[in-house]
């Protein structure tokens, strides 16, 4: 019997002799170290380690692989898609998204919320209703910076919020914009000490906001053009009534310097949302806060006296002002947070997309 270069037509395979058959031609020589003993040479349809033919020997085809199983096939699920979470619904991303946003929110208010609770105590209290408040906010203030919910960094720009609260609120309850008509010893010109403090609860917001959803500016106004923006809001609400109310010209004005500016938060993606449309929503919480104020008798304005009933719909205007100057304070301490251009090297989910995107 003839042998080929393999090694023969009959070869030791698996402890056993093959029978004898045509051998897979091979391209090239394998390496073969002294000592060892040759691989043999594998037919069409054989088990690989075996000397038995495999399914393709007889026409068949191998069994399709079967999935891994595990012991906990729900917990495999819900790590595959949390792996995975593109696959997941576009709305359900929006709807977990919102709801942690809501939880963050609710977190930066914790000031305003506290401030609203003991307003709303402070009807019950046997104490002149506005000294029960200035003790209840200063426990506030202090009580967040123990909690480690504010920093005594961020406690000392408050003060300065309140400071500018407390003269805007003298200004205009001299001029009898609004009033207060409720009890209390601790006044300035007729102004409860507390009243600083409803000024400093938005600045607390802002601030809190800024740090909780680590927020990042782009195209962000020149100085100039910031510090004049600032100066003629401030302005305006004090010479309003010798030179006009100008708020109108003022806001076209701040969406012409903030059209192209936005903001990029984390809640649990990052998002980017225009920085005029963070102005409107929050001086539109602002309005309901005030209405809520009014509501629990904490001042009040002349159409509210005797009988309650909301407030009109155009201070909406000055409080949106109001935030943009709030804003702008906190963003001289904040500078590192700011980009004059767009800022390199982020990418966020656009809050509104592009038209055609």
């Amino acid at each position: 019997m003839g042998s080929n270069r393999l090694g023969g037509d009959a070869r030791q395979v698996g402890g056993g002799v093959a029978d004898a058959g045509p051998v897979r031609p091979v391209e090239h020589r394998e390496q073969h170290h002294p000592g060892h003993p040759r691989p043999a040479p594998r037919r069409v349809g054989q088990e690989p380690g075996t000397g038995s033919p495999g399914p393709q020997a007889f026409g068949q085809h191998p069994p399709p692989p079967q999935p891994q199983r595990t012991r906990y096939p729900r917990l495999a699920e819900r790590t595959t898609r949390e792996l995975q979470p593109e696959r997941k619904g576009f709305l359900s991303l929006r709807v977990r998204e919102f709801v942690r946003f809501v939880g963050i929110q609710v977190q930066s208010a914790q000031c305003a919320l506290w401030l609203f609770a003991c307003g709303f105590l402070s009807a019950y209290s046997p104490w002149p209703r506005y000294d029960a408040l200035l003790i209840a906010c200063l426990g506030i203030q202090v009580g967040l910076v123990l909690a480690k919910q504010e920093t005594w960094r961020e406690s000392l720009a408050l003060s300065a919020f309140h400071l500018l609260g407390l003269g805007l609120e003298i200004y205009k309850v001299h001029h009898g914009s609004w009033q207060y008509t409720a009890t209390g010893n601790w006044r300035i010109a007729d102004v409860p000490l507390f009243s600083g403090f409803m000024y400093a609860a938005v600045a607390s917001y802002l601030l809190q906001a800024w740090r909780r959803f680590d927020l990042k500016f782009g195209y962000w106004p020149r100085p100039a053009a910031a510090l004049l923006l600032a100066l003629a809001i401030y302005a305006n609400f004090f010479l309003n009534r010798w030179l006009g109310d100008f708020r109108w010209i003022i806001g076209v004005f701040a969406l012409a310097i903030f059209w192209r500016t936005y903001v990029d938060f984390t809640v649990t993606r990052r998002w980017r949302m225009p920085l005029p449309l963070a102005f409107f929503l929050i001086g539109l919480f602002i309005y309901f806060a005030e209405n809520l104020c009014t509501l629990m008798g904490l001042y009040s304005y002349p159409h509210q006296i005797g009988v309650w009933s909301p407030v009109g719909i155009g201070k909406l205007s000055s409080w949106v002002l109001l935030c943009i100057v709030s804003v702008l304070v906190v963003a001289a301490v904040r500078r590192d947070t700011l980009a004059f251009g767009v800022r390199e090297g982020e990418t966020a989910q656009r809050l509104i997309p592009k038209r055609g995107s």
